[in-house]
């Protein structure tokens, strides 16, 4: 909206104040070291290029495998959080599919 002929300064922000999220687990897997403290960081996550309001898909070529800490798993619980400051990502709409890919390891 223009009022008394004068344009914004900045631009909108289309993201929602955010280019990237983390994506956790707790109690699913080994805590990794995030910065200068230990979390259930299952990876992060870019959403630049996304346009709001339509279906965005981010396939990652190379898995990041972590040591799964239950030996039983009968329910995971998965968190989105923004980058700055650790807020729960907000989805007014849609559908968030996110795809785990658990590898038995052999011990020698």
């Amino acid at each position: 909206m223009v009022m008394n002929n004068e344009f914004a300064k900045y631009g909108s922000d289309l993201r929602g104040g955010f280019s990237s999220f983390a994506v956790y687990s707790r109690g699913l897997t080994e805590n990794m070291i995030v910065g200068n403290s230990l979390s259930s960081l299952l990876r992060v996550v870019s959403v630049s290029g996304a346009t709001p309001g339509e279906y965005h898909e981010k396939i990652y070529d190379s898995p990041i495998y972590i040591r799964v800490l239950p030996k039983e798993i009968n329910e995971i619980e998965i968190e989105l959080r923004t980058m700055d400051g650790g807020r729960l990502v907000p989805f007014a709409f849609g559908t968030v599919m996110i795809v785990l890919i658990f590898k038995k390891v052999i011990n020698f």
